[in-house]
């Protein structure tokens, strides 16, 4: 039914090493990609930005004085916003730190302010007191209060409502889940048994439809109890097998999204620690 599978060289256009596990990343509307990268053992997070053309770092291992508990929260207008926590044991965000996406340096810190929103010229952050949160407008150049007077919750939400705060996501294509049952299951599995023996069906293809190609995320078994999960690009013409890539191997269970369509370049996260780029 489909012609024979050939695997091809098919060398990424760019990859990216990570000494920790790539936890996070965020795009900006720029060509930046920011990642949070977490070193488990050094209870260490760090965070850098490379250009989505090259891979190319622009800065990296950027680290805050507080080396674990810090995250991050939004890239917006050339600004990377980093959050920390209210302690350790409250999973609740508190303090906005602001670096430059293009250099990678600390333009300021408010820490009595927790990140809310922000839109094409504007920020806001929020104080909590007991159960009632105060909104402030902010001025996103120095993280100073653009007035005292605190402006309403409804007024926060409308505007949080009105602008995305994902503009680095906007021409981001995400994966959809074909799971035993849709009308194109048994031909989709046929296919994908042609390459790998191993194909366990039961978490279902992650899928990426790009017309001219289809990409494929699946778990299969290279050993009675070793879980893996690849990607393949199949030639939607010829149902050929253009090329495939191991993301990861020696799972403990289901692995989520890896991958991801993103300005006409295929991106994915292998072995936790690198980030890969393909032109298909």
């Amino acid at each position: 039914m489909f012609p024979f599978f050939r695997k091809k060289e098919h060398p990424p256009l760019w990859e990216l090493k990570t000494d920790g596990v790539i936890w996070r990343f965020l795009f900006s509307s720029q060509t930046h990609i920011v990642i949070e990268e977490r070193l488990k053992a050094e209870r260490l997070t760090r965070f850098l930005c490379a250009d989505i053309r090259t891979g190319l770092p622009l800065w990296r291992e950027f680290t805050l004085d507080e080396k674990w508990y810090t995250g991050l929260e939004a890239v917006r207008n050339g600004k990377v916003y980093l959050h920390g926590y209210v302690n350790p044991n409250l999973p609740e965000h508190l303090g906005i730190y602001t670096i430059s996406l293009e250099s990678g340096d600390l333009l300021w810190y408010e820490p009595s302010l927790t990140y809310y929103h922000s839109g094409p010229d504007f920020l806001i952050g929020y104080s909590q007191e007991s159960q009632e949160r105060s909104y402030f407008f902010l001025d996103p150049e120095t993280g100073k209060k653009k007035s005292d007077q605190p402006m309403s919750e409804g007024e926060a939400e409308k505007l949080r409502g009105a602008f995305s705060e994902n503009e680095g996501f906007l021409d981001v294509k995400w994966t959809e889940k074909l799971v035993d049952g849709n009308p194109l299951w048994p031909e989709m599995v046929t296919l994908i048994s042609k390459f790998e023996s191993g194909f366990d069906p039961t978490a279902g293809l992650d899928v990426l439809d790009l017309g001219e190609h289809v990409v494929f995320g699946f778990h299969h078994k290279t050993a009675p109890k070793n879980l893996c999960y690849s990607l393949a690009v199949i030639d939607s013409r010829s149902a050929s097998l253009k090329f495939r890539r191991l993301l990861a191997d020696d799972l403990a269970g289901q692995a989520g999204d890896l991958f991801l369509w993103k300005g006409g370049l295929l991106m994915a996260v292998a072995d936790r620690k690198t980030l890969v780029c393909y032109q298909v």
